[in-house]
């Protein structure tokens, strides 16, 4: 039985070795990609080690932290930012947040600004008491026309992908059988 630290060890030495491998062509998907720092597993490698990548992210104020965080990367042409929600099927969806300047202005705990999600709530706002209390009190819903991976890798010419993140808020298991 491996525990949590031996798991990122494990992870870091693929990482690692991938990079060995592939150097700067490894190519990274990043499905909820947040503000790309927040969170995220492989930030830190795609900006060590000068990956490529597609970043994939909804919310416009996610979009403007996850640009910046990326702009060296985005000049250069190694990463690029998808505007985009994904689902496993095409269609118009309502999606819940809670405003960064809401979770300032009311004190609430730092986590809920990268959380979201597509209505009705399948994470932590979903099915913990005391945030579904406060998501209900404080969310704002955008509509949002998802797309399955597969039509965005197609739009923008994903062929390869050496990693995948996902953390698209309790809609994680829908992917997981992807080939």
């Amino acid at each position: 039985m491996y525990n949590n630290f031996q798991l990122h060890r494990i992870f870091d030495i693929s990482l690692r070795n991938t990079n060995k491998k592939k150097g700067k062509n490894t190519f990274c998907l990043t499905i909820g990609a947040n503000n790309g720092t927040d969170d995220d597993t492989l930030s830190g490698y795609i900006m060590g080690f000068d990956w490529k990548g597609l970043l994939i992210e909804p919310l416009p104020e996610h979009i403007k932290e996850l640009k910046a965080n990326y702009n060296r990367q985005i000049k250069q042409g190694k990463i690029v930012v998808a505007e985009e929600c994904v689902s496993d099927k095409e269609e118009c969806i309502e999606f819940g947040y809670i405003p960064y300047e809401i979770i300032k202005q009311r004190n609430l705990h730092e986590a809920m600004k990268g959380m979201s999600c597509i209505l009705p709530a399948q994470n932590g706002f979903g099915n913990d008491p005391e945030s579904i209390k406060v998501f209900e009190q404080y969310k704002q819903t955008v509509k949002f026309y998802t797309k399955t991976i597969d039509t965005i890798c197609k739009e923008y010419y994903v062929e390869l992908i050496d990693y995948v993140q996902c953390d698209v808020e309790g809609y994680d298991l829908k992917y997981r059988d992807w080939e």
